[in-house]
């Protein structure tokens, strides 16, 4: 399944970083943004997407380490040569903040929660372009019978890190349901971006 673009997010597309900072992978045509689709400043800074991934059993991460350089996902020849790079490590989560290999973690928050992700947008429906909270809840309760909630935090933590409509939401969940085990890390996230209620620069 290819969902279509939505406030939610975009499942099946190409992940575009767009600076050092890894960002949720976005639809390489713009097209699928035109119209009224509208977004927001992401909720939380990027480093809360790394967190997620650090709570994945470390074989679930290196395996989808390798399904990231799926010509799917057309990672570009350096972006394989660092995934390739992190696998050769036993636990690869303490080299994921290093600069040589931020611009593949969009790839592997996609190769994690993609399928995760396409599976909540289904169940959401009309709603997917900017669910509420019930809504939201709802639709998890029925993901979390195929995916662990480690999945699923990996994958709000990628629209609560990107301009998506949803991002708030997103972020709130996490910071308020224990089951994703990120709660007091996006608590100081937050406190750190003081009365601005934006990620720092």
């Amino acid at each position: 399944m290819t969902p279509d673009a939505t406030g939610f997010g975009d499942a099946g597309s190409e992940p575009q970083p767009t600076g050092p900072e890894p960002t949720r992978p976005v639809d390489a045509d713009s097209s699928a943004h035109s119209g009224s689709h509208h977004t927001e400043a992401p909720a939380l800074p990027s480093d809360i997407v790394l967190q997620a991934i650090g709570l994945v059993p470390t074989q679930e991460l290196r395996s989808s380490l390798m399904r990231a350089t799926s010509p799917e996902l057309q990672p570009s020849r350096a972006v394989q040569h660092a995934l390739r790079a992190l696998h050769r490590h036993h636990d690869p989560v303490p080299f994921l903040s290093r600069s040589q290999y931020r611009l593949a973690v969009p790839y592997v928050v996609a190769a994690l929660s993609e399928a995760c992700l396409a599976h909540t947008i289904e169940l959401l429906a009309d709603s997917a372009e900017d669910p509420d909270r019930s809504q939201l809840e709802e639709a998890l309760d029925q993901v979390r019978s195929t995916y662990p909630d480690t999945t699923i935090a990996v994958m709000l933590a990628g629209v609560a890190t990107d301009d998506m409509p949803a991002s708030s939401l997103c972020a709130d969940l996490l910071a308020t349901d224990q089951r994703y085990g990120l709660v007091t890390a996006v608590a100081a996230s937050r406190e750190a971006m003081g009365a601005t209620g934006r990620p720092a620069d």
